[in-house]
């Protein structure tokens, strides 16, 4: 049985500190968003460069259509 907890986060800053201490999924619904932060792109400028790219590596994930 899987122990670990699981919790729901919205937002890039809270989800990066949550990666920080648990395994932790992005998720967001616009594929152009997604696809910016996999090449390390955080163009609305929530977080710094180096805790993006810290946190880039763990999974991203777009809803499918």
């Amino acid at each position: 049985m899987n122990t670990a907890p699981t919790v729901a986060i919205v937002g890039l800053p809270l989800a990066v500190e949550f990666a920080k201490h648990f395994p932790t999924i992005g998720f967001d619904s616009s594929e152009r968003r997604v696809q910016g932060l996999a090449r390390r792109e955080d163009t609305p400028g929530e977080i710094g460069p180096a805790a993006l790219a810290d946190a880039v590596g763990r999974s991203l994930s777009v809803p499918p259509n």
